[in-house]
């Protein structure tokens, strides 16, 4: 059985802070991550966020997001298939 690390176990002991990558399909997905980045960043990885542009509804950039990561507004969307979900 795998283990998981839990958040006082993150660290990274290298010179070289690892990165983590986070896509996600809209800015609102950000409450789902809320607090996860600023304790990646202090465990000792560089964080980027990268998130698809909503249909106008975006937030200002930065704004609600934790402080450590980069974001970036990238062009990309996922349309909901709900059908597909099921199988």
């Amino acid at each position: 059985m795998t283990s998981v690390a839990r958040h006082s176990e993150l660290s990274v002991q290298d010179t070289e802070r690892p990165e983590i990558l986070y896509l996600l399909t809209a800015e609102i997905s950000k409450v789902l991550v809320r607090g996860q980045l600023d304790a990646l960043d202090a465990a000792g990885f560089d964080v980027t966020i990268g998130v698809g542009l909503d249909s106008g509804t975006s937030d200002v950039p930065g704004q609600g997001w934790d402080e450590a990561p980069e974001i970036h507004h990238v062009p990309f969307r996922r349309q909901p298939s709900p059908l597909a979900y099921l199988r």
